[in-house]
């Protein structure tokens, strides 16, 4: 795959899975609102294995070969997802639910990507 069409995939697949972050948060409140749940704690805990396995599939379907090929794939899907998110949380916030949710959003997508980038260099 050409270096152009990787990028154009990587951030197509960033935004995607920005988008569904951000739709989760908004349709499934109850992991986000109540700040004494351990619903929120369980998601954290929950995202660091799927992060493993999304960047296994991400491999197969995107026909990374190399760690090099894959760390560049999820740093780039990493960095548009992540400025979508900043735009977002600018601009339109309510996408994330009410007022309680967009702060423990925040920090769930934060944490999703950092653990996305730490994963890629396995």
């Amino acid at each position: 795959m050409s270096q152009a069409n990787q990028f154009l995939l990587s951030s197509l697949q960033g935004a995607a899975f920005w988008y569904a972050a951000a739709l989760f948060s908004q349709n499934v409140p109850s992991f986000f609102e109540n700040e004494k749940d351990n619903k929120y704690i369980g998601l954290i805990l929950f995202t660091v294995p799927l992060c493993f396995l999304t960047i296994q599939k991400l491999m197969k379907l995107n026909g990374w070969k190399t760690r090099a090929q894959k760390v560049e794939g999820i740093a780039i899907g990493t960095a548009v997802a992540l400025i979508l998110d900043g735009i977002a949380h600018a601009y339109w916030p309510n996408i994330y639910g009410s007022e309680a949710n967009i702060r423990r959003s925040a920090g769930w997508i934060f944490w999703t990507a950092g653990w996305g980038i730490i994963t890629s260099f396995n």
